[in-house]
């Protein structure tokens, strides 16, 4: 069998685009649902064959499968249900005409593929910022520089506890 399988069992050709962007985004680059569900056609920037995306200052070079599937939901953004052709400028449409998906709504749809926000961050921005200066994480991902930079010292329970610790002797 030559089927594509996503590391969670399920056939990648077979789930739904926008759950795939929306898992890939939270999965690999750190943004939280509430982001995500506000992307709109103008965030993507498709330059020759190669696609972009606006999460911070700069516009983020997609890898090529990714890139595709964003350009494929960005060409139909109609809303589900929807009677007649009028695109909403959103990348994931919600069921009310001119809103996008709620967060609430994209958590449960991914929570069934077992992608949970915090958990799928926080992997993401530790990963990142192994790699990464939190600078450049800042300007392509939007994540804050400070939040950036915790994870980059290696952030955890204990360093927080630690902290904590620090800040109540020197009050």
């Amino acid at each position: 069998m030559n089927e594509e399988r996503s590391c969670i069992g399920y056939s990648t050709t077979t789930l739904d685009a926008r759950d795939r962007v929306a898992g890939l985004l939270s999965l690999l680059y750190a943004q939280p649902f509430s982001v995500i569900i506000r992307l709109t056609a103008d965030h993507v920037v498709v330059r020759e064959k190669t696609v972009f995306l606006r999460l911070g200052k700069e516009p983020l070079e997609l890898f090529a499968e990714l890139g595709n599937l964003v350009q494929q939901i960005a060409a139909d953004r109609r809303r589900a249900g929807q009677i007649g052709q009028i695109e909403a400028p959103w990348l994931f449409p919600g069921i009310r005409p001119g809103q996008h998906l709620s967060h609430i709504t994209l958590a449960a749809r991914l929570k069934r593929l077992g992608i949970r926000s915090l958990p799928s961050r926080t992997a993401a921005i530790r990963d990142l910022t192994a790699d990464v200066p939190a600078a450049v994480v800042n300007r392509l991902l939007g994540v804050s520089t400070s939040t950036a930079t915790s994870w980059a010292k290696g952030s955890s329970k204990a360093s927080y506890a630690a902290e904590v610790a620090r800040r109540s002797s020197s009050v």
